[in-house]
Order: C-alpha cells, then structure tokens, then sequence
C-alpha cells in the first residue's frame, strides 16, 4: 500500500486555492499481508521488493489528517474504505471525490481518468503510485 498526502490551503468561499505546502509532502509505503499483484505492480510499479519491512507510521498520518478540513481523493469512494481500515483519523473527516463531482466534459476532459488527464496535460506518466498523482490522489484541504 502506498499513502501520500499533500496539504495545501484554500478559500472557501471562492474555492481557490491560495497555497501547495509542496515543502510538506508525505508519501509511505506499506508491505501488505498478501503479496502484490503481478496487474497491481504492472499499474503502480510498487513490487513486493520496494514495501518488504516497510510500515506506515499512524501518529504521522494523525498528525496530518488533524489539521486538515477536507480530504480529497480521485475515486474517494475507493480510497476512503481502504484507509479508513488502517487509520481511524480518516473516519472523523468529510471526503470529496475529484474523478465524480468534476464534471470533466465541462474541464475540456472526455474522461476523468488519472492516466488520461495527465497525458492530457502533457504530464508523464509512469505508473500509478500515489504521490506521482498528488494533488489528485491525496490531497488534505486546510481552510483559510
């Protein structure tokens, strides 16, 4: 499992955001109790090599988690059950969905797929890992 989280702040009333703490990125991995997919590698790029012996510390994901307002995932209601299964700091936080509550085709997007909306943008695309997607993927919101 890989966990990345990116704080950054924003003004509520016009939804703009003011500032990317990018100085403060977190990203993890997890070695999971079954081993990783062959299709699960080919998407993330994340071995059983890369996460063996490694964990993800709860208090740092807590400590992070507390000061934001809103937590926002590209498919949250994926993300969301998964995470919530390991850190309980997730539960008490309201969560928004970037890849169903945009309207893409309105963006100038025909779909809202990550893959797609990176290439896109003209952004490289080497996998599937969390940090590589962020601000889309994990993205904690902190009000202004």
């Amino acid at each position: 499992m890989s966990l990345a989280l990116l704080p950054f702040e924003y003004e509520a009333e016009s939804s703009r955001i003011l500032s990317v703490h990018k100085s403060k990125p977190f990203e993890e991995l997890r070695e999971p109790v079954v081993s990783i997919s062959e299709e699960a590698s080919l998407i993330t790029g994340i071995t059983d090599e890369m996460v063996a012996g490694r964990s993800i510390d709860p208090a740092q994901v807590a400590a992070i988690v507390s000061e934001a307002d809103l937590v926002i995932a590209h498919n949250a209601y994926f993300y969301r059950v998964m995470v919530e299964k390991h850190w309980d700091c997730f539960k008490a936080k309201p969560w928004t969905c970037t890849l169903f509550t945009i309207n893409w085709l309105r963006e100038g997007f025909s779909a809202g797929k990550l893959d797609y909306l990176r290439t896109q943008l003209g952004w490289f695309y080497d996998g599937h890992q969390a940090f590589e997607l962020v601000p889309h993927c994990w993205t904690v919101w902190r009000r202004c």
